[in-house]
């Protein structure tokens, strides 16, 4: 019985971690919106053409995600993010491509 009890536990800990991440990448997207209003302000020029307006989103995820979980998580943040863009009058967002960068760790030669 307590071993369910904690097996539980640890699942409600991921979750919560993992709607917190969520949470964190949505204020993340924002600031990131805010600030291209800021700059589009700053140009004053008004965005006829879709060259050169590119988002980058890097979203840092838990080593153990599991690729069902890290689709969610880049669904999540796309759709905040096509939100945000059609909030302030554009079209939605385009996704072009979608780049999966990996951490890895050389261990370092002896000295």
């Amino acid at each position: 019985m307590e071993d369910k009890s904690l097996e539980d536990l640890k699942k409600l800990r991921t979750q919560m971690l993992r709607e917190k991440h969520l949470q964190e990448q949505q204020q993340h997207l924002a600031l990131a919106e805010q600030q291209r209003q800021a700059l589009a302000e700053q140009n004053s020029t008004p965005e006829t053409s879709t060259a050169g307006n590119a988002l980058e989103i890097i979203i840092e995820v838990p080593e153990n995600t599991s690729p069902e979980e890290l689709r969610e998580i880049v669904k999540q943040a796309a759709l905040h993010a096509d939100s945000v863009h059609r909030a302030n009058g554009g079209d939605g967002l385009k996704v072009d491509r979608l780049n999966i960068f990996e951490e890895s760790h050389v261990p370092q030669g002896v000295k």
